[in-house]
């Protein structure tokens, strides 16, 4: 139905959100959140990071819904479709 994977210290020293995933027949359920506030507690840094491409205005609606904020972005990983970057400061982190 749906995945997250999370890695550790990943991005510049801090976690990072690899991949989250909902296959298409379980889109539009809340997946996606119930994914996120299950992985955030378990973020070890106090700002954790998380990016998807421009044209995912699911994930980009998604991000924004749980407060995560845009703070860049990268270019040329999918020519034509850069990368947002997102991140969200977590009290739970170190």
């Amino acid at each position: 139905m749906a995945y997250a994977v999370l890695s550790r210290r990943a991005f510049f020293g801090r976690d990072f959100l690899d991949m989250l995933s909902v296959g298409e027949a379980y889109r539009g359920q809340k997946l996606g959140e119930v994914l996120l506030r299950h992985v955030e507690p378990h973020v070890g840094t106090a700002q954790f990071f998380i990016s998807t491409n421009l044209s995912n205005q699911r994930m980009q609606r998604l991000l924004l819904r749980m407060e995560y904020v845009g703070c860049g972005f990268i270019d040329q990983l999918d020519p034509g479709d850069p990368e947002l970057v997102f991140f969200k400061r977590l009290h739970n982190g170190v």
